[in-house]
């Protein structure tokens, strides 16, 4: 997209990727980097049910491949970003981290405090039930887990970090996407309150905290909006237009 990203006094560059989409980009990205690739994690919302027998389709060479399930967050889902967490704080300056965030990544990023798996699962039942839109579901969400809202960014600081974000929000807000990770968050705690009592939800007092909102954890963070919507709207408008018709693209931001 022209955007060039130093890497001068970089050591190593790791890779972690989370949603739907994570195992083939890092897959993809394991071909692009080769031999400067030092490891990372991937964690992906397939392969629990996957029919196939080719063991070898789910696996890669340098970045630890994991599943969780999807819709529902589960035990297996926390303990998969645990050892996320674990491995960007051993991160330093020296570190360069490939972050690959895509759509899934709110229920994959499970990791409450003051409260258990099935709590966050109750609740977004009950989010699920109200009609709330994704915004207001992930305002919640962000506020439930030290893995959303800008919480990768902090675990992963001091290290350089790009995010390649994937997006499936209408209207492509990275604070949005998968709850945001590694972008700081506008929300807060009373936000996501007043989602709660909207959605009559309740959950022990100590299991809602804020979000890192200090700027010192966001400068080397960085982020595109790699894919999106538009792109398959502007082809879509763009096949139309080769076979005569007459196109207009009406939003990309409709719901």
């Amino acid at each position: 997209r022209g955007k060039k990203f130093l890497l001068q006094g970089v050591e190593r560059i790791c890779v972690i990727g989370v949603g739907k989409t994570s195992l083939e980009a890092c897959r993809a990205l394991e071909s692009v980097l080769g031999k400067r690739l030092a490891g990372g994690i991937c964690l992906d919302v397939r392969g629990l049910n996957d029919d196939s027998d080719n063991d070898n389709d789910r696996r890669l060479r340098k970045i630890n491949v994991l599943f969780g399930t999807h819709p529902f967050p589960s035990e297996g889902n926390r303990e998969a970003t645990k050892q996320i967490i674990d491995f960007l704080s051993g991160l330093t300056e020296k570190d360069f981290v490939l972050f690959v965030i895509s759509g899934g990544g709110s229920t994959l990023l499970v990791q409450p405090e003051g409260m258990g798996v099935e709590d966050e699962r109750k609740a977004l039942k009950t989010l699920f039930a109200g009609g709330a839109n994704i915004a207001e579901m992930n305002t919640v969400r962000k506020h439930i887990s030290r893995a959303r809202g800008g919480w990768f960014a902090k675990h992963a600081y001091p290290a350089l970090s790009l995010s390649l974000i994937f997006s499936d929000v209408p209207g492509n807000d990275v604070r949005v996407i998968s709850s945001g990770p590694t972008v700081r968050d506008s929300t807060t705690v009373a936000d996501a309150r007043r989602m709660m009592k909207k959605y009559k939800i309740s959950l022990p007092e100590g299991a809602v905290f804020e979000t890192p909102k200090e700027a010192k954890y966001f400068k080397n963070a960085k982020h595109v909006v790699f894919i999106s919507n538009k792109v398959a709207l502007q082809a879509m408008a763009d096949k139309a237009k080769e076979l005569g018709w007459t196109s207009q693209i009406f939003s990309d931001r409709f719901q």
